[in-house]
């Protein structure tokens, strides 16, 4: 992936609809993304999803070994992203993106089959450090960019990524 500049969270309420002026909740979901050279949320607002996903955390690509073993991805050498949608455009980004073949987190999970342990509980422990380091990384990014433009971090932005970082957390504790 590229250095772009990201595109940050408007302050607008951009889960909101014609029909709903009040956003929902945010949602965590994983999507694939076959052309990754640039940042994720490009791609998102290229799809007309802006309003309704709020922020993307790049993951890892599916590799080909896995994926023709496995057969858990929708497109080959997929970049996972787990993005915070509100939840009225869940349905929206399924019909853009598809649905991933796999539950995240689940012992089907690419990015846990892909973690170097043979032991599934030390492979959850793993991939638990990994999710961790990767939503770290882009709330620092974002957090950086952000102070360099002299802006600040919409509020449901630094919610989502605190409750993320917290049940990541809760699950390094459960299975370490």
């Amino acid at each position: 992936m590229s250095k772009e500049e990201p595109v940050f969270p408007t302050i607008s309420s951009p889960g909101a609809s014609a029909k709903d002026p009040t956003p929902t909740r945010l949602h965590t979901v994983r999507i694939l993304l076959s052309d990754s050279e640039s940042h994720p949320m490009d791609d998102i607002n290229k799809k007309g999803l802006g309003d309704v996903v709020l922020a993307a955390v790049p993951l890892q690509r599916i590799r080909a070994a896995s994926q023709a073993q496995d057969d858990h991805s929708n497109t080959e050498d997929a970049l996972q992203v787990e993005i915070a949608v509100y939840e009225a455009g869940i349905p929206r980004v399924w019909k853009i993106y598809g649905r991933v073949k796999f539950d995240p987190l689940s012992s089907d999970d690419p990015i846990l089959l892909q973690q170097p342990a043979n032991d599934l509980n030390l492979k959850k422990h793993l991939c638990n450090q990994y999710l961790r380091g990767e939503y770290e990384r882009e709330y620092k990014r974002w957090d950086n960019h952000a102070k360099n433009l002299g802006l600040e971090i919409d509020s449901e932005f630094e919610r989502w990524f605190e409750e993320r970082l917290d049940d990541i957390g809760y699950r390094l504790q459960i299975s370490g």
